[in-house]
């Protein structure tokens, strides 16, 4: 590595921090204002609070990563101008591409080792800030309305539930296959209602039948009226089978999307998340390629012009993207041009700049 791009590095650590810090407690403040309402007079110990905001820096710190780097190339593009560096550097034979060359590299150094944790962290940090807000509100997973769900424990046994009433927090049409190793139904349990009492999901008004090894009924039904059972490990297959987009890695988004187009289901929808995916983190090599250009050319209007820049900049970018977003998911436009509309358009303009620099 030579000199001058060690010299340029240096200029890039604490801004990339300060500006990856300050966006990331902006959104965690967002999360924190998102929540507030449900969490008033709850009671919940600072504790688990703080490893809720823990479990919920990871996606943060992912979308924040791209404004770390404007925020970088900004600032220290702006500081080397008014400190006259760049002149000498243009003296010396530097062009002003070479210069930002090294803050483009770590632009896409960035990008992938954002791409990389939106791929292995982020799922499963997202996924179990999910579940301590649950934890936190008191809801059980049930008051998710559905109908006809049918799921299997971790067991091996089957349960189909007609209705997941939200509004009543219960479950309506519950019946319960137990298989043995061989997959032969041993017994059929059959209930009216389900509901959480303390600890235990209590059955309602149904009947329990047994069946021998060969498939065939052993007495007849034994009828109650309540009846406690363990379904919370079912219950929390269940839904963790029914993650967001945002809970699911790449390969799993992928994955969905190939098994519903298969089975003759619209995945439009999952695509789109699937492209953002991949786009919010590459916006961190665009930045490095616009934001370069621009704070050069504004750097004589004064100290701050840089994070000026970076805040125009970042205004515009999410502007475009939540439009491409809501017209992806309207299905409007396709997954591809929702997803990677505002990083082409950025960086053309990036490259516009670049080369009409003088």
């Amino acid at each position: 590595m030579r000199l001058i791009d060690r010299y340029l590095l240096r200029q890039i650590p604490l801004p990339f921090v300060v500006g990856l810090g300050v966006f990331v407690c902006i959104m965690l403040a967002e999360v924190a204002w998102r929540i507030s309402g449900a969490l008033v007079g709850s009671g919940i110990s600072a504790r688990t609070l703080a490893k809720f905001f823990a479990y919920s820096t990871p996606r943060a710190a992912v979308w924040s990563a791209p404004v770390g780097i404007l925020v970088a190339v900004s600032m220290a593009m702006t500081n080397l101008e008014r400190r006259g560096e760049v002149t000498a550097m243009r003296a010396g034979g530097v062009s002003l591409a070479r210069i930002q060359l090294s803050w483009i590299v770590v632009g896409f150094l960035v990008a992938g080792v954002a791409m990389w944790s939106n791929q292995t962290i982020v799922p499963k940090t997202t996924q179990r800030s999910y579940e301590l807000f649950t934890q936190m509100t008191y809801q059980a997973p049930v008051v998710k309305e559905a109908w006809d769900q049918l799921f299997r424990s971790p067991s091996g046994d089957l349960y189909y539930v007609r209705r997941m009433n939200a509004a009543q927090s219960k479950l309506e049409g519950v019946c319960i296959w137990r298989l043995d190793r061989k997959g032969v139904v041993r017994q059929i349990t059959v209930a009216k209602t389900a509901r959480v009492e303390g600890k235990q999901w209590v059955l309602h008004q149904g009947y329990v039948r047994d069946f021998n090894a060969t498939g065939r009924p052993t007495g007849g039904p034994r009828v109650f009226t309540r009846l406690s059972i363990d379904m919370w490990a079912a219950i929390q297959e269940y839904y963790s089978d029914r993650r967001t987009p945002y809970e699911m890695s790449i390969s799993e988004l992928s994955q969905l999307a190939r098994m519903l187009e298969a089975g003759g289901r619209d995945a439009h929808q999952l695509l789109v998340h699937l492209q953002f995916k991949y786009s919010i983190p590459c916006a961190a090599a665009v930045f490095a390629l616009v934001a370069g250009p621009l704070a050069h050319r504004y750097a004589r209007l004064g100290t701050f012009a840089g994070l000026t820049i970076a805040i125009a900049v970042l205004f515009l970018y999410n502007g475009l993207r939540s439009w491409t977003l809501a017209l992806g998911l309207a299905g409007t436009l396709s997954p591809v041009v929702a997803g990677w509309a505002p990083n082409v358009a950025f960086a053309a303009v990036g490259l516009v700049l670049l080369a009409r620099q003088r």
